[in-house]
């Protein structure tokens, strides 16, 4: 993008940065959402597994090719 004077690129510039800021806000704001979804699969697989050994059985993964 082409500016036509120093005043309108700091204008831009800043307008540009603010864009950035607001997106990696977003981005972070994601990335907790999905660690906290990923939290409380571990947990409830966690609990699963627990209830499984204690009924005696043995959880049996697939073996990746």
């Amino acid at each position: 993008m082409k500016y036509d004077c120093a005043a309108c690129r700091a204008v831009y510039s800043d307008l540009d940065r603010a864009k950035l800021a607001e997106r990696a806000k977003q981005y972070a704001n994601e990335l907790y959402r999905l660690r906290e979804e990923a939290c409380k699969k571990i947990g409830d697989l966690d609990r699963i597994l627990g209830a499984a050994e204690k009924r005696g059985i043995k959880p049996q993964f697939p073996q990746n090719p």
